[in-house]
């Protein structure tokens, strides 16, 4: 198991967070799942990110605020 899913797995197993998790209406396997997705998310956006010397030659200066 990642440390991701590790820490993950500590909050969800803390009683407060619980608590507010109850008290909110969400069941543990909803995080989970959007934990997931948001792994599988983060791989694809971060394989269209344009290269550092596109980002670096940007007409404003500013990094991506034009790409």
């Amino acid at each position: 198991m990642d440390k991701a899913r590790e820490a993950l797995e500590e909050l969800l197993n803390d009683p407060i967070v619980r608590l507010v998790m109850a008290s909110d209406g969400v069941e543990p396997a909803e995080v989970r799942g959007l934990f997931v997705s948001g792994q599988d998310e983060s791989a694809e956006e971060e394989a269209e990110l344009p290269a550092l010397q596109m980002i670096a030659a940007s007409p404003c200066g500013l990094g991506m605020c034009c790409i």
